[in-house]
């Protein structure tokens, strides 16, 4: 796009901000530009902050870890303006963090993908193939994990499967967040955050020592705003209402031993997910009236000595007869025996409900739902007749639904840890205590109409229970770091769906319980003060059971195979079990104490499950088998230039084994193990202090991923599809310069420019959900109190008013294609206190 467009579309609502912004951050760094980096004196710019990562169970620096993560501090997350976890992914290459509401419409289920492994299906059934930890606890569902973020001390983003050191299902990848601890002086925080749409946040924390030994901590978080994507008769959708409270005790008895006991709870009453009709798809492999004429219902007309046009079938009651108005046009009615989609004639689009609610308005209701005004076949029919379901409802304001059905998303989820780490002369030993439950219900009006075309409600409650041991110790006179360890998670959960279709409505969800066992061991041996080398390995087994509870509802077809009471699947206990060994081995040379390469080779196993959602009717529950990586790696890091100038970056090959895809070989989306692909990719991070006050931090990356071979009976794919929700490019850069201003303290001004490439949101590659790389533009200024008590920040996001597609679905036997749109340019003001 050229410079004078860009502008002319980032100032069409409201410019004055937009410029306002560009001009205060485009003056700071007109009249600051540093010279070229080799040239400054050492002791003009302060060095890169040194970053503390514990990604291998260890407190260890970054810049000497053999692994490709990207880490942020508070401090980090702060500077960028980052208060939940999804945004990380602006600033992580290779990182996909979205908002997923998938079919079920909770605003806290997440798609979460790392260089291209990864799952967007949210159900029990189903296991994400990104590892999400909190203190060390694995967060086994997808909803609750867009995290409202309030005391963290660290994020770190591994890539790879990280499965020797990790909890579980970390084939992809493992984020781990990080609380801050409680300390040891009285002391906290608080801040208040103003914005667009009615935004009103505050967060705040309190550390409160009880004695030398025994601290604690509180911290809170209100986020409140309105939805942005009106509704036609209800709130506007894509709100936030949530709370979150978090508190945590650590106790010291001795010096060697530490208990830390840690609660947190998020409550949301959200009015749902932000969804919007984008188009209405009215194809069918059954039923096609191409070219043909459909007769007023009261019109004479003789019947018909020729097979009936509408499917081949003659017993389907075809009719002929003349136009009065078009002398020589043929004209059909149609007079079907019943809607059963058995009949050998198949002159019923059972395939496409968008199609069928018009059909059934026309031969059973007397509608004029297949033709515009009794003209030639139109399948969305006469847009002035609310019975049919037409392109009217595709709004033209692009965040406008005219749905009706209620819509809602409400969490409740909980937790409670317990961390305990002894100190045993030279062993170390750690046991991590969890318990954790989910709590949701929601509710999405999928047509975006009036009409029942399909509509969903439904619940999840989950709870699981979790115990992780840690054995940590040295050898061989201190040159080798070993760890062995233990793993349990028992999981049960309960969900259902309560769904209206055209034809029928059903309920669809049943009982899960799953047990994990690993072992894992890892150690790294330096032979030398240059060369190290790391191996590990782990054994998983899981079982699962589940039990469907599945049966229709009401039948609205006649068809007597969806009589109500029908079940959907067999109500008998289906279990599997499924066990993998992977191992891990790495190879590392320290060069300087500023430069370290090394080359890794990983294995990776995410476990199978049970495709839970399912229509028509089946005699048994699908059973899809476990998908593993092979994973080739090699990188390198460097620090330079004093410390001003940091560079990271790794290159990758990936063979991706048995992908579990999400397709539609019925109703119903299913879990097939549908492929074997091939993932080549590398990225890069840096951070830069090129003089006193500047920052400079960027990254990119490139994934170019490819399906090697299909399974049996795949449909929606093929050898040339793109893999859904990995752009090829991401790429970021952050620039930022900070004024002293004397006795008043100093000013902050910071410019974050982010960069997707093309990405299908689908595995089928529909056209209406590919994005088209865009670029996304934020900016802030921050003013700090000479005493570093009091900031304000003033900032502003999609400074040039980008229209993205976060997320998005095509069920073609619904015919509807949804999307969640992103929010126009928008501002705030945060004030927040230390004290």
């Amino acid at each position: 796009m050229k410079p004078a467009a860009i502008t002319r579309r980032a100032c069409r609502r409201n410019p004055s901000i937009a410029y306002a912004t560009l001009f205060a951050i485009g003056f700071t760094v007109s009249i600051s530009l540093p010279v070229h980096l080799a040239a400054q004196e050492p002791e003009t710019a302060a060095g890169l902050e040194v970053v503390v990562v514990t990604a291998r169970k260890r407190e260890e620096n970054l810049q000497t870890t053999p692994i490709s993560i990207s880490a942020y501090s508070k401090k980090a997350l702060e500077e960028r303006g980052v208060t939940r976890i999804d945004e990380i992914a602006a600033y992580t290459p290779n990182l996909i963090y979205e908002p997923m509401p998938g079919f079920n419409g909770s605003t806290s289920a997440a798609a979460v993908y790392i260089r291209g492994v990864g799952q967007k299906e949210y159900l029990p059934t189903v296991e994400p193939g990104v590892g999400l930890y909190i203190d060390g606890v694995y967060i086994a569902r997808s909803v609750g994990a867009v995290l409202d973020l309030i005391d963290v001390e660290r994020i770190e983003v591994l890539r790879g499967p990280q499965g020797t050191l990790f909890g579980r299902n970390t084939i992809g990848g493992a984020i781990s967040i990080t609380s801050q601890k409680p300390a040891d002086e009285f002391g906290g925080w608080a801040d208040f955050t103003v914005g667009d749409d009615s935004r009103l946040d505050f967060k705040g924390s309190i550390d409160i020592p009880l004695s030398e030994s025994l601290k604690s901590k509180v911290a809170i978080g209100s986020i409140n705003r309105e939805g942005y994507v009106q509704r036609a008769d209800g709130p506007d959708l894509g709100d936030a209402e949530t709370l979150v409270g978090k508190a945590a005790v650590a106790w010291t008895p001795v010096e060697t031993l530490t208990f830390e006991l840690s609660f947190d709870t998020t409550h949301a009453d959200n009015d749902g997910a932000a969804f919007v009709l984008r188009d209405i798809d009215y194809r069918s492999a059954l039923f096609n009236l191409s070219g043909l004429a459909l007769a007023p219902p009261t019109f004479p007309l003789e019947p018909s000595a020729s097979p009936s046009p509408f499917g081949g079938n003659p017993s389907g009651g075809g009719f002929a007869g003349t136009s009065p108005i078009f002398p020589g046009l043929p004209l059909y009615r149609i007079t079907p025996p019943s809607l059963d989609p058995a009949s050998p004639g198949g002159d019923v689009p059972v395939d496409n409900f968008a199609l069928l609610n018009n059909y059934m308005a026309t031969l059973l209701g007397g509608q004029d739902c297949l033709s515009a005004l009794f003209g030639p076949f139109d399948p969305q029919g006469n847009p002035a007749n609310p019975a049919c379901y037409t392109k009217a409802y595709v709004q033209e304001d692009a965040k406008r639904t005219a749905g009706t059905f209620p819509s809602y998303s409400k969490d409740d989820i909980w937790g409670i840890g317990l961390n305990v780490e002894w100190d045993i002369g030279d062993l170390t030993l750690r046991s991590i205590s969890a318990y954790r439950e989910v709590d949701s219900t929601y509710s999405r009006d999928e047509d975006h109409s009036p009409l029942k075309i399909a509509q969903f409600n439904g619940f999840l409650v989950q709870d699981q229970l979790s115990q992780e041991l840690q054995l940590l110790g040295t050898g061989f006179e201190e040159r080798m770091n070993w760890i062995v360890g233990a793993y349990y998670l028992t999981e049960s959960a309960d969900s259902a769906e309560f769904v209206e279709f055209t034809p029928v409505s059903l309920i669809t969800g049943g009982d899960v319980d799953n047990e994990s066992y690993a072992a894992f061991a890892q150690a790294t041996h330096d032979f030398t003060e240059q060369l190290s080398l790391t191996a590990g390995l782990r054994y998983t087994r899981d079982e699962k059971e589940f039990i469907p509870d599945q049966y229709i509802t009401e039948n609205r077809t006649g068809a007597p195979q969806f009589a109500p009471g029908t079940r959907i699947l067999p109500m008998i206990a289906e279990k599997v079990d499924f066990s993998e060994t992977t191992p891990m081995l790495s190879l590392a040379y320290q060069w300087t104490p500023d430069v370290m390469t090394y080359v890794t080779y990983s294995e990776g196993f995410k476990s199978g499950g049970f495709s839970q959602r399912v229509f028509p009717p089946l005699p048994e529950v699908p059973v899809f088998e476990p998908e593993t990586v092979k994973v080739y790696e090699g990188g390198f890091k460097w620090d330079g230039f004093d410390h001003r100038l940091r560079l990271n970056a790794a290159v990758f090959h990936t063979d991706y084994e048995d992908l579990q895809v999400q397709v539609y070989n019925g109703i119903a989306p299913v879990i097939q193990n549908a492929a074997s692909a091939t993932i080549d990719g590398f990225e890069a991070e840096f951070s830069a202090v090129p003089a006193e006050g500047w920052t400079i931090e960027g990254g990119g990356s490139y994934v170019d991923a490819e399906y090697d071979e299909l399974g049996a009976n795949i449909i929606d794919i093929s050898p040339n599809s793109e893999f859904e929700n990995v752009p090829d490019w991401m790429l970021n850069l952050s620039i930022a310069k900070g004024f002293g201003l004397d006795t008043m303290g100093s000013l902050t001004t910071r410019l974050d420019w982010t960069y997707r490439g093309d990405t299908y949101l689908d595995t089928r590659n529909t056209e209406q959900l590919h994005q088209e790389g865009y670029h996304l533009v934020h900016g802030s200024l921050r003013f700090l109190t000479p005493d570093e008590k009091w900031s304000v920040l003033f900032g502003v996001r999609n400074i040039f008013d980008e229209d993205v597609i976060l997320s998005g679905i095509f069920n073609s036997s619904i015919g509807t294609i949804s999307v969640i749109p992103n929010r126009d340019r928008e501002w705030l003001v945060s004030v927040q206190c230390n004290f």
